[in-house]
């Protein structure tokens, strides 16, 4: 028996020897953006997984998801899926987007080696071109800080008292009063956590007013909405002994009237009067600088006395006695 090979040369024997074909290297990518622009390096987390087991786990580089090179020495499909981590941070809204990812490895028509080729495709079926997550921050929440104004413990006139809201000791805004409310300008948050505000009255000018100087701790506290793309909030008000209330009140109160008498003596031929035969007016001089009767009083012997005379306004004030001329004859 004679072998002879495809070259023509004579041989011992026939040999046929199979080799593997070469591994071929594939490689997932996806693509990472944050409200639709590149985000920082190493911001967010990806898994590759297989047979739902975590086979990789690495950090976006800019926009650019890369895992690790895959080799394949067996032609078939391989599945895989690819998943974003869900992070730590309250402020965003991070992408739940799983995509499938099948690899078909096919022997090369004209090598020792394989071709591959990698489809994306959406949990829903739909095949994409690549993976792609889009985080976004969540949307900001407005909250208003509020507060109630009493006189007196009725409604003041609009914009008769004034109020600040302070932030870190610094004045943040300043309203008046509308009626009974006061009412500060919204204000946005676009991140969890707590906030904190005080709130007090301006002491005003008026001498006759006493001004209520209690203030007010306002904590706000922002929180992710679970059933939202926003925030939710609460408000919480504390007076100075630390106890929780409802709102912030101020009450401011008028003074206490400050009382007087007046007190005359009458005389007669340079006696001391005897009886209640003598008539006396009180005047005050007005704003316009006339005198205006106030009282009248008899003289209770040498006495002449207009008691119970009120202020309740700080001031100057100016008074006279005149006696009221009789029908004596003699006198």
């Amino acid at each position: 028996v004679i072998y002879i090979n495809e070259g023509g040369t004579e041989v011992n024997e026939a040999v046929f020897n199979n080799i593997s074909g070469t591994p071929v290297e594939e490689q997932i990518v996806a693509t990472k953006l944050f409200n639709g622009e590149t985000p920082q390096t190493n911001e967010f987390e990806f898994e590759l997984l297989q047979n739902n087991e975590v086979v990789q786990i690495v950090n976006n580089e800019g926009t650019a998801i890369v895992f690790d090179k895959l080799s394949f020495d067996k032609a078939g499909k391989y599945e895989f899926a690819v998943r974003e981590v869900v992070g730590n941070n309250p402020d965003v809204i991070y992408d739940k987007a799983e995509y499938n990812v099948t690899i078909v490895v096919k022997p090369d028509a004209n090598s020792n080696g394989y071709v591959t080729e990698v489809i994306y495709t959406e949990k829903i079926g739909t095949e994409v071109e690549k993976a792609v997550f889009n985080n976004v921050d969540r949307n900001p929440v407005e909250e208003q800080i509020v507060a109630t104004k009493l006189f007196n413990g009725e409604i003041p006139q609009t914009n008769e008292f004034e109020f600040t809201l302070l932030q870190n000791n610094e004045v943040i805004q300043t309203v008046n009063n509308d009626g009974n409310r006061v009412v500060f300008d919204n204000m946005s948050f676009d991140k969890a956590g707590e906030y904190d505000f005080v709130v007090k009255e301006v002491v005003g000018q008026n001498p006759d007013v006493i001004y209520d100087s209690t203030v007010y701790s306002v904590k706000v506290i922002v929180e992710p909405d679970a059933n939202s793309n926003g925030y939710i909030t609460q408000v919480i008000y504390t007076n100075e002994m630390g106890n929780e209330v409802e709102t912030a009140v101020f009450n401011n109160i008028s003074r206490t009237p400050a009382e007087i008498d007046i007190h005359a003596t009458k005389y007669v031929d340079g006696k001391f009067a005897e009886g209640s035969d003598f008539e006396f007016i009180l005047y005050e001089k007005d704003s316009n600088g006339d005198f205006v009767q106030i009282g009248k009083v008899k003289n209770n012997g040498k006495d002449i006395d207009f008691a119970g005379i009120k202020f309740d306004k700080a001031g100057k004030y100016e008074f006279k006695v005149e006696e009221v001329y009789g029908d004596k004859k003699d006198i």
